[in-house]
């Protein structure tokens, strides 16, 4: 007999040799139907093909845990730019990850991204999450983004529309809903803001990056670190929806929210 265990509950069995019990959380991102990235640092992070990444390591590889999306790799053989596995979440600097999906993604996009720390950096935008070409101003709203102080926002081809959603310094969960319009709804956490006037051109291009604007340029990526990042398409999330996956994010990395 295989027995699944859902929820939070405390449960004792008396089980059989031939028994198997396994865990379930209560709510799993694969719940919610079209998640095509899914990167945790629980899984598959690789300072080389097939070498797992230990503390203080340079992270080559980042493979992705969901059935269609791309592993993601250091565009860079120079140490400087791969990011660090540190304090057990991939800390970047002056680097970025980046793969190509087996096909183009279409709005709506919805993001998730579970920080350890605030993430900014030195240029007026910074990249955490964007899918197109290798220069940030060819891309549309399939771009998330943070300013040097930590505000949440997206990004059209030619501006950058932040919030009021300031990040903490230490643990946040955040969210981008890029809808089939113009609009894009930014979450840290259960606040929430709607950005309006992102343009209606759309970039299919099915390059995927994380932590910098340009593939090529990883000088004004992020600053700071992620435990885990999930990308959905199809539809915009509902709210009930968005706080499933906050909720399951916050509880998984011990993050107040």
């Amino acid at each position: 007999m295989n027995v699944v265990v859902g929820g939070n509950q405390n449960l004792i069995f008396a089980s059989g040799s031939n028994d198997t019990v396994s865990f379930r959380p209560t709510f799993w991102p694969t719940d919610i139907p079209d998640l095509v990235s899914w990167y945790t640092v629980d899984y598959g992070v690789y300072t080389a093909i097939n070498t797992p990444a230990t503390e203080n390591q340079q992270v080559f590889l980042w493979k992705d845990k969901s059935v269609d999306g791309p592993d993601i790799y250091s565009s860079s053989s120079n140490l400087v730019y791969q990011p660090t596995f540190s304090g057990g979440a991939i800390s970047f600097e002056i680097d970025l990850l980046t793969g190509i999906n087996p096909s183009a993604l279409n709005p709506p996009i919805n993001y998730y991204v579970a920080s350890k720390t605030r993430l900014s950096g030195i240029a007026s935008f910074n990249v955490i999450i964007k899918q197109g070409t290798t220069s940030a101003v060819s891309n549309t709203r399939h771009v998330f983004v943070s300013d040097t102080t930590g505000r949440l926002g997206a990004r059209n081809n030619s501006t950058v529309y932040t919030t009021g959603a300031i990040m903490q310094n230490s643990g946040n969960v955040i969210a981008c809903i890029l809808n089939a319009s113009d609009q894009a709804t930014i979450r840290n956490g259960y606040y929430s803001e709607n950005i309006a006037g992102l343009g209606t051109s759309v970039n299919t291009l099915s390059e995927f990056v994380i932590g910098s604007p340009s593939s090529t340029n990883p000088i004004t990526s992020i600053r700071g670190s992620i435990y885990e990042i999930l990308v959905y398409t199809g539809t915009a999330h509902t709210v009930d929806q968005q706080n499933n996956i906050i909720n399951y994010m916050a509880q998984k990395w011990g993050i107040t929210i």
